[in-house]
This record gives C-alpha cells, structure tokens and sequence, in this order.
C-alpha cells in the first residue's frame, strides 16, 4: 500500500504562498498545483503565520484557507524526543548559535522539522537560509522507524516565464 504523497510547508513558505504580493506567491502556488499532493503545516506554522496577520478578518482568511486546504500537525512525545535529537546533533556539530534570539528561532525550527519527521511527510517545502544549513546538517542522522523529508528549497523550484503575472 503506498502512502499519500504529502508535502510539508515550513512558515518561510507558507508566507509567500498565502502572500499574493509575495514575490514567490505563484511559483509556490503553481508547484504545489502541479505536485497534486496532499499540503500540511504545523501548529508552530500557523501560530507563526498568525502572530503576523495584521487584523482579526485576516486572521479569520488565513483560518478558513488553512481549514480548508491543509492538514494541520502538531508534535506528540515521540515528535518531541526526535527534536530533542535533532538539537543534540546540531548541538554537538557546534552549528547551534549562541544568541539567545538565533537560538530560539532554531529550536522553533527543529520541532517544526520533527513534526514533519515524525508525521512521515515526503517533502518539506522551505526557503530561508538557517533551515536549509539546519537540514543540512541532519540529513545524514538516523532516527529508527522514521526518515528526514526530501527537502526542496522554494529558490531551486524552476521558475515560469508567468509566475510574476497575477491570474
């Protein structure tokens, strides 16, 4: 039995695709079209998402879109103890930054990646530059019964001589 083909978005791409005036609003839109899969976030997704909304109704668009079109995840005990591993490992490659703002931002960043893990999702669709290092230097860790997402960086997705031009 094959499982549904899922792709996870991180919040970096989320913004742009729920974004119209986002410079990468069609070419997320039109890759998420073309893949046909099934589109989940986390929790920690959405929370990060809302918390830039600059209204009530737009909090209350962006529910409805989510509600609608996505499967939302969040971490149980076994995502958390495969963040937990995953910080160790960058910890012990010394990659973990010592402010405590960057620091935050990539614990927030691994549970989202472990909820992706632990939720056996295909691929995560990202774009920022500290979770692609974060993922790069994960890939090669083993976390038995589970597997790290393909990940695709929104930049490397081939662009569309259209997507700039709104439909």
């Amino acid at each position: 039995m094959n499982r549904e083909e899922t792709i996870f978005l991180d919040t970096s791409a989320l913004i742009p695709l729920l974004t119209e005036s986002h410079c990468n609003h069609y070419k997320v839109r039109r890759y998420l079209k073309e893949t046909k899969c099934s589109c989940c976030i986390d929790s920690i997704v959405l929370s990060e998402f809302l918390t830039g909304a600059k209204s009530p109704k737009e909090k209350r668009v962006v529910l409805d879109i989510i509600a609608r079109q996505f499967r939302v995840l969040s971490l149980s005990v076994i995502g958390a103890q495969i963040g937990a591993q995953i910080f160790k490992c960058l910890k012990e490659k010394g990659v973990v930054p010592k402010g405590k703002t960057d620091r935050q931002i990539t614990r927030v960043d691994v549970l989202i990646l472990a909820s992706a893990i632990e939720n056996r999702v295909n691929t995560i669709l990202y774009e920022d530059n500290h979770f692609f290092s974060m993922i790069q230097h994960v890939k090669d860790i083993i976390i038995p019964n589970y597997s790290i997402p393909n990940p695709i960086r929104i930049v490397d997705i081939p662009g569309d001589l259209f997507d700039n031009i709104s439909n």
